[in-house]
Order: structure tokens, then sequence, then C-alpha cells
């Protein structure tokens, strides 16, 4: 548990102001699920992350940005301290962050990569259902990937 002025949340992962979380890590990371009364608080982060905030209920002020759920807002590296306010009443929100990749990112549907080619491989992939995407032992329907937008008929 973290106890933070204005809020309480349960560390998932990683540390974060002076907790750290019993989970095993294979890098430096911050996984936290926050509730926050009315108010403000000031989340301690560290500035060699990159962060997400998500929020779970409840609109939420990041900075000067307002996100509300179903959204995101990105916290780049540089943040030392990190202001969330919420609007009228309390809010939930998970506290997501890491090192930067160092490199820029290519995301689409499920698909996290360098290039749009290594997308559209990936989605090949699991169209042709290749060893890369193994089976899954579950009782649930197989969840087909819509055509990437780039990818014409003829590909």
């Amino acid at each position: 548990m973290v106890e933070l002025v204005g809020g309480e949340g349960t560390l998932c992962a990683g540390g974060l102001g002076g907790e750290v979380s019993p989970a095993r890590t294979d890098t430096p990371l911050v996984g936290l699920d926050l509730r926050i009364g009315q108010g403000r608080v000031e989340l301690p982060t560290s500035g060699a992350f990159e962060h997400a905030v998500v929020p779970l209920d409840g609109r939420i002020k990041v900075g000067p940005e307002v996100v509300e759920p179903g959204w995101l807002a990105l916290v780049p590296p540089g943040v030392e301290e990190l202001p969330i306010e919420t609007e009228n009443g309390g809010a939930r929100m998970l506290l997501l962050g890491g090192l930067p990749f160092g490199e820029q990112v290519t995301m689409w549907w499920n698909y996290v990569a360098r290039s749009q080619d290594e997308i559209t491989q990936a989605w090949r992939d699991w169209e042709e259902r290749t060893e890369r995407f193994g089976p899954v032992p579950t009782k649930l329907e197989r969840i087909e990937a819509p055509v990437p937008p780039w990818v014409y008929p003829q590909d």
C-alpha cells in the first residue's frame, strides 16, 4: 500500500515514494492502482521514466490536461512530481511507468513494433497462425485481427 496526501493505492509492481512492491520485475518500472479523494494529489515519480496515467472511473486532470476513462495521458521523462486533480468527487486511476524504449515505436491493434512493415508481418503471422503466436489453451474464440488500413487486398 502507498499512502499519499489525498489518496491511497496498491503498488502492483516496482517502486514509488519509498515503497516497493514484492512483485518481481525484470526492468525498472512502476504500476500503481490509486484512489484519489476530492482534490489534488502529488505523485512522486521517477524523472527517468515515461508514465501513462489511465483514469478508471472519474475524470482527472493530469497537470493542465483533463483525461477521461477510456483515454490515457502520456507523461514524458523528466517529471519528478506529477499533480493529479479530481473533478466532482474522487476517482480511481492507474499509473504505469518505465524507462523509455529509446527509439520510436509503432502501435496498431495489439501489435507494437519498430516499423509498419514489422506490424504488417505480425498481422500476417497472426492470420496464418504461424508458430510466432502459438496455441493458447482456452475455451474462448480466437479474435481475428482487422486488416491494417495500409494493406491492400492485392498484398
